[in-house]
């Protein structure tokens, strides 16, 4: 192609791109910025050079199948601050390329799987500050590029920590939960998260009910100094017996704990977790872990668990042979 036909291609292009600029908006080679334009509607065009695309402070209620049809350079999506209160399933179609998308300060209600399921390399999703009461279970599935979710100030009372592993969500580092309305924690599911995501877990500023399972696995975040408990310290709270009305903070009323034994709590890794045991509790080690034992006797890895009941797997190995 020769240098005149390049300059008149490019000419072309971008006389294309201004022409499809939206009334009210400032668009730039890459950049469209639709903010506090009074918009009511998605633009029914936009230019094809899009890659960060601005339409936040505005009346937008929905999404509709196909909104982003033909903009598939876009990587940045800011729709904050509108009324949005429904996403169709098929809204974000044709947008694997999206890396960043802001969904705060909305109506949402629910966060399902079917609005997402399209942003295979969606890193960071940011959905606070809504009204949503509900995640399902499946709704983060498939979005294995995840880093980064911020679902604070709602509604929510329960959250699919099982959905979420290292091998489904490998790079995810962030998941803020704060400000909602969760009374206990599926602690069991929670152990199981990513150490790299446990870190990042907040939870603080919610309704929490005081128990000691509760209190040490906060005990204990704390002193391994992960940054979720460390920088909110003052704002992990929980309520005596249920009430709103007698509240203390987890870990500046020790007192209030006294008969939790956090002194003895014992973090053991396993072949296929990290699990968090407490002298006196009953634990299940899997047998596979063959270099913990020695010749039929179970070896305990720390002798503070020599009051725990251990398996006896080289019996069962030799029943099994004798079988």
């Amino acid at each position: 192609m020769t240098s005149t036909a390049w300059i008149v291609l490019t000419a072309f292009w971008f006389h294309l791109s201004d022409a499809n600029c939206p009334p009210g908006c400032l668009c730039t080679s890459d950049i469209v910025n639709c903010g506090s334009v009074g918009m009511e509607r998605f633009p029914s065009v936009l230019p094809p050079t899009t890659s960060t695309l601005d339409i936040s402070h505005n009346r937008l209620t929905w999404l509709a199948p196909g909104t982003f049809h033909g903009l598939f350079r876009l990587n940045v999506l800011r729709i904050a601050h509108n009324q949005i209160s429904l996403l169709s399933p098929a809204a974000f179609h044709n947008t694997s390329t999206l890396h960043h998308l802001d969904l705060s300060s909305n109506r949402l209600q629910i966060v399902g799987k079917h609005p997402f399921q399209d942003l295979l390399g969606l890193e960071e999703l940011l959905l606070y500050n809504n009204h949503i009461t509900h995640v399902e279970n499946n709704a983060l599935v498939g979005l294995s590029n995840l880093k980064k979710v911020y679902l604070s100030l709602n509604q929510i009372t329960d959250f699919p920590f099982f959905s979420i592993r290292k091998h489904s969500h490998p790079k995810m580092v962030t998941l803020d939960l704060s400000s909602n309305r969760i009374t206990q924690l599926p602690l069991d599911d929670i152990v199981l998260l990513p150490l790299t995501l446990r870190r990042g877990l907040f939870i603080h500023n919610n309704s929490l009910e005081c128990d000691c399972s509760t209190y040490r696995i906060f005990w204990h975040w704390e002193k391994e100094g992960y940054e979720a408990v460390r920088d909110f310290k003052n704002e992990y709270s929980c309520r005596m017996f249920g009430d709103p009305l007698t509240s203390v903070n987890f870990l500046h009323s020790p007192r209030f704990f006294d008969n939790c034994t956090i002194e003895k709590m014992i973090s053991l890794i396993s072949p296929k977790a990290d699990m968090i045991v407490y002298e006196g509790d009953q634990v299940r080690l899997d047998c596979t872990a063959e270099k913990r034992w020695q010749s039929g006797n179970p070896i305990c890895p720390d002798a503070r668990l020599r009051n725990l009941p251990l398996p006896n797997c080289g019996q069962g190995q030799d029943d099994q042979r004798n079988s």
